[in-house]
């Protein structure tokens, strides 16, 4: 399949059956995956956008949770989510707003911005030992966050 691939300059060709129907489409990356493993598409680097303080951190909602967690060293878990818009957006069970406020094991996250339904930008930080957590939709201005530094 790779050498039809390059002699005809395709990048896809329809698997024909014996009756002349279509049972499916082979790709040059499905030929390539075949060969070489997983070949994943070009991502744009996750947004780191600010550490305010020690250990407050501005970040873009989209980022995964483990570059969130490598960036941060918060350790926050999630077996559902894989970005840290998304544990926000599973603990406030709702449609976040600009200024929700929620606790999740001692990280506390802020939303800054939304586009549409989506979290564009969030503040994290991790809350001092003995604080009361906060319930979802709760607002306030990073009250009671460390500064490690």
């Amino acid at each position: 399949m790779f050498d039809f691939f390059l002699d005809h300059k395709v990048q896809a060709a329809a698997v024909l059956n014996e009756f002349g129907g279509i049972d499916g489409l082979v790709t040059l990356k499905s030929v390539l995956s075949f060969i070489f493993g997983a070949i994943t598409p070009e991502t744009l680097p996750q947004t780191f956008l600010a550490q305010q303080g020690g250990n407050i951190f501005e970040v873009a909602g989209g980022m995964k949770l483990t570059t969130f967690n490598d960036l941060t060293n918060f350790g926050i878990y999630d077996p559902r989510m894989t970005t840290i818009g998304g544990v926000v957006l599973r603990s406030l069970d709702r449609l976040p707003q600009v200024g929700d406020v929620i606790t999740i094991e001692g990280v506390e996250l802020t939303v800054l911005e939304m586009e549409g339904n989506r979290i564009v930008r969030l503040s994290a930080g991790k809350r001092r030992s003995g604080e009361a957590e906060t319930t979802p939709g709760e607002q306030h201005e990073n009250a009671g966050l460390d500064e490690i530094g």
